[in-house]
């Protein structure tokens, strides 16, 4: 009787460690994930900045910075480098120049021809991250071996006549009863393990999804509060088409695919006596980008010319969050983003990520 009670706990004790085994590896993969997303994170903001502040130096057309007397490239190039706290050698980050060609289209500028002045520049720097988690990574490459499943066969022989040493007892053993009811219980403790088991699974799947959706949702709303900002700074501060300016944004807005399922508008606004602003122009780009993502700063435009809006003679008039000074005029910039959830299947809607900025 001892011996049978301590394979019973022995077995129940297997089903314990199966049931941890299959917990522990999604538990473990959502917090390495979490890591690895804060990583990507940190490096993302950080990368940001630092082209943001290459592009700053680059307006000025300084080039004490660059080993090479004269080149902008490779000084906009080394203050990137020095705003990146070390993150653009760790990531083997490459630094690529480009602008607008006059017929539109993004053009690389080649190593010996950097800008001018007057010339709108496009910084795109690529970073190249590894997972800190390393047992990720034999999921997904190196030589999968199979893994070896170890069997107990039966040496019993249907229709062959057992020995007299396996001949069953004529009569049963007192405790056969019991060891039923061992049996039966034993059978119980593992359906319900496996019930467990499948109760839990789903809500520990849905859990490491949900994180990984949030994270790139943050992600994604950054990207979109970027191109806002740097397409209000083009438009106030340059002389480029507003077309360009947009066509430039969302060709460079990578991870997000503006030109499928993003779009961007660019306002031109004038104050008026109460404080309200009229809407002079609207601009949206030539080609790319979901139409059906309308403005909301003013969404009644009754048609397109090539990335124009013809606004009517009797300018729409509309109210912003801070009241304007008469002939005050402002740019006001938007990016609308139609998000797809990872867990769309359990959400009913994908959120719309939306920013806005008025320069």
């Amino acid at each position: 009787m001892i011996g049978r009670l301590s394979a019973s706990r022995a077995r129940q004790r297997g089903v314990a460690a199966v049931e941890f085994a299959f917990a522990a590896i999604l538990f473990f993969t959502l917090l390495f994930s979490i890591l690895d997303w804060s990583y990507l994170f940190f490096v993302n903001l950080t990368m940001q900045h630092a082209v943001r502040e290459g592009a700053r130096y680059a307006v000025t057309g300084q080039t004490n910075l660059s080993p090479t007397p004269g080149d902008r490239c490779a000084a906009a190039r080394e203050k990137i480098r020095g705003e990146s706290m070390g993150l653009y050698d760790q990531t083997s980050s490459t630094t690529v120049f480009k602008t607008i060609d006059s017929s539109g289209n993004i053009a690389v500028l080649g190593s010996g021809s950097c800008y001018g002045a007057g010339q709108l520049i496009i910084i795109q720097v690529d970073s190249r991250l590894s997972p800190i988690t390393p047992f990720i990574r034999p999921f997904f490459f190196g030589d999968r071996k199979p893994v070896p499943v170890l069997g107990q066969h039966d040496h019993e022989k249907r229709g062959v006549p057992l020995k007299p040493s396996q001949a069953p007892p004529k009569a049963p053993r007192p405790n056969q009863r019991a060891r039923l009811g061992s049996r039966n219980f034993r059978a119980l403790a593992r359906g319900v393990a496996l019930i467990e088991l499948a109760l839990v699974l789903p809500v520990l799947l849905l859990l490491a999804l949900g994180v990984i959706d949030f994270a790139r949702a943050i992600q994604f709303n950054n990207v979109v509060n970027h191109l806002t900002r740097e397409g209000a700074n083009l438009a106030a501060r340059s002389g480029e088409q507003p077309q360009f300016i947009l066509k430039a944004l969302m060709d460079t807005a990578e991870p997000l695919e503006m030109n499928t399922s993003g779009m961007m508008y660019i306002t031109k606004l004038t104050g008026l006596v109460d404080g309200r602003a009229s809407v002079d122009a609207q601009y949206r780009p030539l080609t790319g980008g979901d139409q059906s993502l309308v403005s909301r700063i003013w969404g009644g435009c009754p048609g397109w010319v090539s990335g124009t809006c013809s606004v009517p003679n009797t300018s729409p008039i509309i109210s912003l969050s801070v009241p304007l000074t008469l002939g005050e005029t402002v740019y006001a910039v938007e990016s609308l983003y139609d998000y797809t959830l990872l867990t769309r299947y359990v959400l009913s809607s994908d959120p719309l990520l939306y920013s806005l900025t008025i320069l």
